[in-house]
């Protein structure tokens, strides 16, 4: 009985094959060509994904190299920030000569001189804050300054002595370290002679506009509430800082603080080796980065240190020192804040990490190395 049902089956097949025999070897040959072609698109697939793999790899490694090469541009701009502080310091003290007037003030043959004292005690005054204020902007602005010059020298250096190294010369590599060099110096030199003029006379004219602190009469204040000097010093600190939104509907106010690091180059020569340069750097402090780089580090530093010197000055709620005793504070502030910059010790190095970790201020100087992609991923 199974054996003629199998047979029977068997003879089903068989007919059915023969009936359909076009249709199934037809549909074999094409289930064969689907597998065939699925097969090379999978294969056409994986070659481009590989390539494209590739061509990621080599962008992220070409990455990880500019990655390296920019934290070595930043611990050679550090240095550079260091090297020339004495000379930065220098002008600074001679600008705003507050010792000077403190001899004064201790000659025995003034003591009763009631007048010529009080006129001194101003000077004093005018000469502490002044000083105190522009060295929160000389500071944040050579930051500013020094890695905006060395990312683009790193950005250079980068591009043709590592990634083409084996096409440059020796000789059109020494020429190029030449060129780097005036380019540098002759920003540096700016900066230490017209640059810190320019901000020095702009804090002390700004101050001198400053009614909270004009109206501060040494001699009439005895005693200094902590909530009255956290208001006058807030009002000077916003006189002298830089606001971008009003930056926009005046130009000329950017133009200033374009100023201070560096002067116009229209006029310069654009043959020149290092002309280049410049004109990189003046493209760059008229980026959107700059603004918002030189707003967010020149706000950082002044609340940083202000409210440093008020916790200095107001140890308990009861405190309440006459104004001649604050001066010699916000002497010992300015003192403190050029040491942080001078020094290697921890404070100092967290100092300036914190500043290169600034949002603004590390899209501002990678956008010198990364012209194309301003904010690094």
């Amino acid at each position: 009985m199974l054996w003629s049902l199998l047979t029977t089956a068997r003879g089903r097949v068989s007919r059915f094959v023969a009936r359909h025999k076009t249709f199934i070897i037809a549909s074999s040959v094409s289930s064969v060509c689907l597998l065939a072609g699925a097969y090379y698109c999978h294969l056409r697939f994986w070659q481009s994904a590989n390539e494209l793999t590739q061509k990621w790899q080599m962008e992220m490694f070409r990455r990880q190299q500019m990655r390296f090469f920019l934290k070595q541009t930043c611990t050679e701009s550090l240095q550079t920030v260091k090297q020339f502080l004495p000379q930065i310091k220098k002008r600074l003290y001679e600008k705003f000569a507050l010792e000077n007037v403190v001899r004064k003030l201790r000659d025995p043959e003034l003591r009763n001189d009631k007048k010529r004292r009080q006129l001194l005690w101003e000077e004093a005054k005018n000469l502490a804050f002044a000083r105190f204020f522009s060295a929160i902007l000389i500071l944040s602005l050579w930051q500013l300054l020094v890695f905006a010059q060395l990312s683009t020298i790193g950005q250079d250096t980068f591009i043709n002595d590592i990634e083409n190294a084996e096409l440059q010369q020796e000789k059109k590599r020494t020429n190029r370290g030449k060129t780097h060099h005036r380019f540098l110096s002759e920003g540096i030199q700016y900066f230490l002679g017209d640059g810190i003029s320019k901000i020095t006379d702009f804090v002390q004219s700004q101050l001198a506009k400053n009614a909270f602190l004009q109206s501060w009469q040494v001699h009439r204040m005895a005693n200094v509430k902590q909530e009255e000097f956290t208001h006058v010093v807030h009002a000077m600190s916003e006189s002298i800082q830089f606001h971008r939104k009003e930056s926009v509907d005046d130009p000329e106010k950017l133009s200033m603080w374009r100023e201070f690091l560096m002067l116009d180059t229209i006029n310069r020569d654009p043959t020149e080796n290092e002309g280049d340069f410049f004109y990189r750097l003046s493209s760059l402090l008229q980026n959107e980065y700059f603004s918002q780089a030189l707003e967010k580090t020149v706000q950082y530093i002044c609340t940083h240190n202000i409210t440093e010197m008020q916790s200095a000055i107001y140890v308990d709620d009861e405190c309440e020192p006459p104004l001649a005793k604050l001066i010699p504070q916000v002497q010992a502030q300015t003192a403190r804040l050029i040491a942080l910059y001078e020094g290697d010790d921890a404070m100092s190095q967290e100092h300036s990490q914190q500043i290169m970790e600034l949002d603004t201020f590390q899209a501002f100087y990678e956008t010198a190395f990364y012209p194309k992609e301003p904010v690094a991923a």
